[in-house]
């Protein structure tokens, strides 16, 4: 699947914003007390039948729009930072920014229970600092990326956080979550929350979320040279935590995208945009050789690149808002309805595809969603 690079973002609002972190512990405490004084309540709306169902609030109330009860006269706004990011199936986590008279808040909505009930939580941002994303490693670990290039880390679903200070390794440990942002290689420990970054990573792409762990780091990205119109699609993959590489370029559009993908480590797939097709490589051998597969997929409308492996080995790609999908180990590809599947990600228990504004899908087999939706915050 794709990669957002958030380096170029980062740099940007570097120079912006300068957080105040004290500032933001001082009012987090204050908003605490006012929070638990007026009884602020987070309602998820079940998928199935639509129905609110509220933190704290017994079966059987309204079903109309739920609201977060005001600690003051004035209106209360809040809106969601990024999409649904998930630990596992059960445990889901939402950073969304909630605002009252002048002063605004960073908060983490949490569930434990598959979205149907919701908690409210303080994220350790500053208000005046971008939130770039927010991932989930088990069930109580969370991970927050702010635009200043810090990490910090909770191992208790968001109650209490410190900042993350990597320390460098030549291999990502066994069992280790690579995480999935920033401009190094990273990995954290889901029990610990200690995180480590890898020394003498590929420079580009990060590693695919949809790759089950014990299966290889498979990166892609694109790589820009000077003086040339066209770009190249670089691919890396590594069986032996990041210690050692084998890698592979294809020529890509300058304007295109590409993506890799493989879910029992040894087949996988790369998929790179050529204009208005996009050509799809197999490598059956984890990556050391590569071979084109005679099947061009169709480019409508450019867009993000994302492809995943399901489990019954099914290769679904989506460009832009195309998707398409392969039964034959991408000798043939059908397109399908865009739906949950290429952007999916792994996490204990199944995979869970998110996107921002429109909940997230969860799914045990990659090929049967059910859909949960975001929390209604006003």
């Amino acid at each position: 699947m794709s990669e957002i690079d958030f380096t170029g973002l980062r740099d940007d609002v570097q120079a912006a914003f300068r957080p105040r972190y004290t500032e933001v512990v001082r009012r987090a405490a204050r908003r605490r007390t006012r929070v638990r004084t007026a009884g602020v309540t987070l309602v998820a709306v079940a998928a199935a039948g639509g129905a609110g169902v509220a933190a704290g609030i017994p079966p059987g109330g309204s079903g109309a729009d739920p609201t977060v009860t005001p600690t003051t006269a004035a209106p209360r706004a809040a809106s969601p930072l990024t999409a649904i990011a998930a630990g596992d199936l059960e445990h889901l986590f939402l950073p969304y920014r909630e605002c009252a008279e002048r002063t605004c808040a960073q908060m983490l909505a949490v569930s434990s229970d598959r979205g149907a009930t919701w908690r409210a939580s303080y994220l350790p941002v500053p208000e005046d600092v971008i939130v770039l994303a927010v991932t989930g490693h088990g069930p109580d670990t969370v991970v927050v990326y702010d635009a200043t290039n810090r990490l910090f880390v909770s191992t208790d679903r968001g109650r209490s956080w410190r900042t993350a200070a990597p320390r460098t390794v030549p291999a990502i440990p066994d069992g280790w979550s690579p995480l999935p942002a920033g401009s190094a290689i990273r990995a954290i420990d889901p029990a610990t929350g200690d995180v480590v970054q890898l020394a003498g990573a590929p420079r580009y792409g990060r590693p695919a979320a949809s790759v089950p762990p014990g299966n290889g780091l498979w990166l892609a990205g694109l790589r820009y040279d000077h003086g040339r119109e066209a770009a190249v699609a670089v691919v890396n993959v590594s069986h032996d935590g990041g210690r050692t590489w084998v890698g592979r370029e294809f020529t890509a559009s300058a304007n295109g995208g590409t993506a890799v993908a493989s879910h029992d480590g040894s087949t996988g797939y790369v998929v790179v945009v050529e204009g208005t097709q996009a050509r799809v490589y197999r490598t059956v051998d984890g990556g050391r050789t590569w071979e084109p597969s005679t099947a061009q997929l169709r480019v409508h409308v450019p867009g993000p690149v994302a492809a995943a492996v399901r489990p019954d080995g099914t290769l679904i790609v989506r460009i832009g808002s195309t998707a398409y999908a392969s039964d034959d180990r991408g000798t043939t590809f059908r397109e399908v309805a865009d739906g949950p599947g290429a952007g999916a990600v792994w996490v204990p228990g199944g995979y869970v595809e998110s996107r921002i504004g429109q909940g997230a899908w969860l799914s045990t087999d990659g090929r049967e969603w059910t859909r949960v939706a975001e929390p209604s915050l006003r």
